[in-house]
Formats: structure tokens, sequence, C-alpha cells
């Protein structure tokens, strides 16, 4: 393996990186519709873009890839820094640079690799919008291109950013500079419709805003300069629980990387539910200024999810009640109790069942979403073998595979770490993601189970034989009601609920959900659950 050199600009390279201030900020919409339009357009599993570090390259949005960081010196996108045009890899195996690299010769099995520098501002390579497959494959001129178009769109949103990261210390700045500049900040800050405060380093009120002034009932003189010892008695007048505000504010005053949010009551002058946003302002020298606290009114915004979750819930209550006794009398007319039916009569009272059975199982869908998305569903997380829990699932299912005579195969080394899960809400997962391989894999098919340890998680795989998924298809999947628009899904039940009850679930345990498919291919879908010793659980 040759690990890439370094880039002889690498000092001033790395000072406009952290300039951007983007290293390990949370994901955006805006950096994922890149990456999911060229796994979509290149039709490959993996699409990234990555900031490569002194010693690390970090991954700003990716698609199809578990690991948020890779170690520089088995980096393919370090060597791409260092050209000028693309960078392409047609089969690593024939490559002796990259042979018997790690991500070659293990997960992700790296084959190709096509990676276009992305440069800042002042012209220093940063990283990539790259491109991977676990398949050799040529790279035609119009694909080269289609690439570099891509990356030219990573390149304009990075340096946005990194814009958006300079004003925002510039702010910070003007404050201290003139009275002009003051003004316009000031101007500037009550204009916007969220609170706003910010507190310096030496525990110091630096910057209220009108709105801040507005939501909690307190002149900005009344708390600027003080320090939040002083301003303390203020925050137990106005919040439901001041105590987990005070604690964020004091552990993070001097934390000059990390941002948060957070859901926090107010009680007084009016009841609210306030969305919390904090983050550090830096200087362009990256000396660290104070921390921001952007305080927003979600109280409307939750009412209307509550109230349409309410609905949903009381409909599907109303409606279960009557469809019940439906069912019931169906099956007494069936059973011949009431006495003998004609094969006609039998047949509708068929048709009457499979629809009231169908109704059924939308509102039990309808009846999980609403508990999920009003709170009330609560997981009993513990420590869990994950592996007894999937051969226990597939033994639920057999009657349906052999029905099918589909193979079922579950690949596993014996020993797994244990997961941080809640045993019944992970079958229901492991069993929506079964039934569905289930129902779009035909007959004769193998339905593939693996489950495997990463570096910080499990990744449990449910891999199928079946019509696979379109590209357009993969991006609304896990939305609610979605159906794929295929004629040979049509034929096949369901309510398009059971993926946005998957995910779901999957998130509440602090996990991830993905799919990897291609029409006619089968699909592959992958969650990941965090490991139970992660959290020092005896």
């Amino acid at each position: 393996m040759q690990p890439a050199s370094l880039p002889p600009n690498e000092v001033e390279r790395l000072a406009s990186l952290r300039d951007l201030g983007i290293l390990h900020t949370p994901a955006e919409e805006r950096f994922d519709r890149i990456t999911r339009t060229a796994a979509r357009l290149f039709q490959v599993p993996i699409a990234l873009i990555s900031l490569v570090d002194a010693d690390h390259q970090w991954l700003k949005s990716r698609q199809g890839f578990f690991e948020q960081a890779v170690d520089r010196t088995v980096s393919f996108c370090a060597h791409a820094l260092l050209q000028d045009a693309l960078f392409v890899i047609s089969d690593s195996h024939l490559d002796p640079r990259f042979a018997d690299n790690p991500l070659v010769t293990g997960v992700p099995h790296l084959r190709f690799y096509a990676g276009c520098p992305l440069k800042s501002r002042d012209g220093y390579p940063l990283g990539t919008l790259c491109i991977i497959d676990d398949k050799p494959r040529p790279f035609s001129e119009a694909n080269q291109e289609s690439l570099r178009d891509l990356a030219a769109w990573a390149e304009g949103e990075l340096n946005g950013r990194g814009l958006l990261h300079a004003a925002l210390e510039g702010i910070a700045r003007a404050t201290k500079e003139t009275e002009y500049a003051q003004s316009e900040t000031r101007a500037i800050l009550d204009a916007v419709s969220e609170a706003i405060i910010m507190i310096t380093p030496d525990d110091r009120t630096h910057i209220v805003n009108q709105r801040f002034s507005d939501l909690f009932g307190i002149h900005p003189e009344e708390v600027l300069a003080n320090s939040l010892s002083e301003i303390r008695p203020f925050l137990e007048r106005v919040l439901e629980r001041p105590d987990i505000l005070n604690t964020l504010m004091t552990s993070t005053l001097m934390d000059d990387s990390t941002q948060f949010s957070d859901l926090i009551a107010q009680r007084y002058p009016e009841q609210r539910q306030l969305a919390l946003f904090s983050a550090p302002v830096k200087s362009m020298r990256d000396i660290h200024l104070g921390r921001l606290f952007v305080f927003r009114d979600v109280t409307h915004e939750r009412a209307v999810d509550r109230m349409k979750s309410e609905f949903v819930a009381i409909v599907s209550h109303e409606l279960r009640t009557p469809l019940t006794s439906i069912k019931g009398f169906v099956d007494l007319l069936v059973s011949g109790e009431t006495g003998e039916l004609q094969e006609e009569q039998l047949e509708f009272l068929g048709i009457v069942k499979t629809n009231a059975d169908r109704l059924m199982d939308l509102i039990d869908d309808l009846l999980n979403l609403s508990r999920i998305e009003t709170g009330k569903v609560e997981l009993e997380r513990v420590p869990v073998d994950i592996l007894p829990l999937i051969r226990a699932t597939v033994e639920t299912l057999r009657r349906q595979f052999e029905g099918k005579q589909q193979q079922v195969v579950i690949e596993a080394p014996p020993a797994l770490p244990q997961v941080l899960a809640d045993s019944d809400r992970l079958i229901q997962i492991l069993t929506n993601l079964l039934s569905n391989a289930h129902k779009y894999t035909p007959a004769g098919g193998k339905i593939t189970i693996t489950a495997q340890a990463m570096q910080e998680q499990m990744a449990v795989s449910v891999q199928d034989t079946g019509i696979g998924l379109s590209p357009e298809d993969q991006g609304k999947l896990f939305t609610r009601f979605f159906r794929a628009r295929n004629r040979s899904t049509q034929e096949v039940g369901g309510t398009g609920l059971g993926l946005a009850i998957t995910r779901s679930l999957v998130q509440l345990h602090e996990g991830d959900i993905v799919v990897r498919s291609a029409p006619n291919e089968g699909s592959t879908f992958t969650f990941t659950l965090p490991f139970a010793e992660k959290l020092n659980l005896g």
C-alpha cells in the first residue's frame, strides 16, 4: 500500500480548510442532495463529499458508507488532492498502490474510485466529491464531465458555507470596532425572528436582540453584561426547567467546537415550546469569542403536529371497532355456522375478508406511526444479543418463506457484541424488513441476513433477489404511504407505512437505515444500532 504524499502547500491548505469552520459539523441537506444525485446518476453504491484534514479524511456527506472518518494513510481522496483534474482508479486490484489497501481488502471492498478535487476560494484543495463501486468499471469522458459539474456544485456550497461562517465572525468583530458597525449589527439581529443571546468565555452576556426581549418579557439592559449567575433568577422565572438550560450554558461555554440543539419549555410570560440551537462563535484567526444561543418559538408547529397525530389516532380507533365487528361476522359466515353458503357467496365473502384484513393492517400501521410521532413509544433499551432475535424472527416467518420456496440464509460470526436495543421493537424492525423481502422476491429466490460489527456500531443487512428499485423510488422509499411505481409491486399488498415505521424505530435507537438497490437486481436494506458497551453498561 502506498500512502499519498503531502501537497507542497499543506500548511496553507489546512489553514484554509479550518477557516471554513465545516469540519465535524452536522449533516446538511444541501450537501446530501449532491451525493444522492451522484449515486443515482452514476449508479454507484457509495458517493461522498470528503475533507482531508491533517491525519484523517472526514466525510461531510455520505451515501452508502457508515464510517464518518477514514485514516489519511489509507485515503484514496488524499491521492486525489494531488491532481489538478479527476483521479480515477478503474480497478484497484490492478493498481499496486491500492491492491492491499484495507478499503480494498475489507469493507467497502473498493474496486472503482473517481474523485474530483474541491478547492477553497483561494485555490487550495480541501477534499473531493468522489464515487465508489465494489466492481471495476470504465469511466467515459461524458461521465468525467458530469462528475466535474457535480464537483463544481459541491465546491460552490462548500465555499458558500465558508462565507456564512466568516459573516458570523464579522458580526462579533464589528460590535467592537465602530459605533456605526454596532448599530448595523443591532439592526440585523433585531430583524430576525429568533431570540438570540451570546455569552463570552469570561461568562458575560455580550449580545441580546429585540426578539429575546419580546419572547421572555425582559429588557435587554437587564441582561447585557451580566454573568450567568446573575441571570439565573431570570431563567428560573421564565422556564419550566431552568436547570437544563443553565447546565447546558455552563458546560458548553468554553467549548469552541460543539454545536447542539434541544427543546425547552417556557412558562412565563406565556407558555411556549422553544427550539434551542447553540454554536461557538470564532474569529477569522480561530479565536473563541463565545457561544451563541438561538431560541425559536415552535409552539404552533408542535401543536399542529400533535393535532394531526391525535386526529389520525382517533380516526384509527373509531374505524377499528366497526371493522373488527365486520371481520367477525364475515368469519362466522365463512365458517358455515349460520348455514351452508354457495360457492359464489363464499367467493364474495373472501373478497370482503381480504379487504377487511388490509384495512386492519392499515389501521394498525397508522396507530403505530401515531404513537411514535406523539412520543408515546418508550423504548426499554437493554444489552441484547442480536443473533438469537434474527433467528427467532426468521422462524416466525418460516411458513411464508416455505410457501414461495425461498431460501433464507443468516451470515454472521458466532460471537457478536451486544447492542443497546428494545428487543420487541428490534423484532418489529426485522419482521418489517424480512416481510418486505419475502413479498417482493419471486418464488425460489434467496434472502440473506447479515450482521457485522463495525467500528462504532452494529450493521444488520437484509438482502433479497427481488424486483429491485429505481433510484427515483429509493429517494422516496421511507416516506409515508409510498409504493414503488412498478407493475410487479401493485400485485403485492401493503399499506406503504412499514418502512416509515421501521426508519422511525431505528432512529429512536440512535441508528440509521439505508437502501442499496437496482431494478431487477434485488435490494439490500442496512440498519445500524449502537453497541451496549459504548454506554459503559456493566
